[in-house]
């Protein structure tokens, strides 16, 4: 009897057993499942933001790369701009030079001419009349335009004289190189115009604008270094010649003078 009862409790036990593993599996699986739900959940909201930002970043990438293609666009339109800017202040320049020169075109620079503390425009007027007695060109008062000294720094200001025509300005330059050329041991000087002081060599010139006076001034640097024997102007004009019966070159801009020295 008793084995009986003791059969029966093990089997009440064994059974209550079963049912709380049988629960506890079940509620560790509905747990498993709520956890499974839970992340696949949290992970598809996950995968969402991150598409969500990519999709952003996507968007941003498209707006600065077209952005940087406006700006591209921009920067080559100013480049372009600025070009033909540039070719058309080059343009103006050339044709302010250009009438510059033609205004000048009837004038020389004297350089060297002391000035005293009296001196009148009268006696710049009767100093170029007697510059012409030296170089045996006839030079009246009414030849002379115009005859005043340049404002500059330099001690010996320079003397610009404007005569009514080119062809007595040419004549003047003309005559000067003739007489250094036949004076090549006593040139144009102070003394031959009968200037007080010291003997003072005087250069009778063409009247260049700025931009040709710096322009004969490489052309002259560049001929001492590479030996060529003349360099000189004519009607505002810029010349190098190598040699005697040489090719006669042209020099109008600093570009010139480059294109010279590469082919040498």
């Amino acid at each position: 009897m008793e084995d009986e009862v003791n059969v029966t409790m093990r089997d009440r036990k064994r059974k209550r057993g079963d049912y709380e593993i049988k629960d506890l599996n079940s509620e560790m699986f509905s747990m498993f499942n709520e956890f499974k739900k839970d992340f696949f959940t949290s992970m598809r909201s996950s995968m969402d933001e991150i598409k969500a930002q990519n999709k952003q970043l996507q968007e941003s990438f498209e707006y600065i790369n077209n952005k940087y293609d406006d700006v591209l666009t921009e920067l080559k339109e100013m480049q372009n701009d600025r070009r033909e800017n540039r070719k058309y202040i080059t343009q103006l320049e050339e044709r302010i030079d250009y009438l510059e020169s033609k205004f000048r075109s009837s004038n020389v620079e004297i350089r060297n001419i002391p000035k005293s503390e009296s001196e009148t425009k009268m006696d710049l007027v009767n100093m170029v009349v007697k510059l012409g007695q030296v170089l045996d060109t006839s030079v009246n008062q009414s030849d002379i335009k115009d005859v005043f000294r340049i404002n500059n720094k330099s001690t010996k200001k320079p003397i610009i004289v404007e005569f009514t025509s080119t062809l007595i300005k040419e004549a003047i330059e003309k005559n000067v190189k003739n007489f250094n050329k036949y004076h090549s041991t006593d040139k144009l000087n102070t003394k031959h115009l009968h200037l007080e002081g010291p003997k003072i060599p005087v250069y009778v010139e063409e009247n260049l604008t700025t931009k040709n006076k710096r322009l004969f001034y490489l052309a002259r640097e560049f001929a001492t270094q590479k030996n060529f024997r003349y360099c000189w102007t004519s009607n505002g004009r810029i010349f190098l010649r190598k040699e005697e019966g040489g090719q006669v070159i042209r020099i109008n801009s600093e570009a010139d003078i480059a294109a010279i020295n590469t082919q040498k």
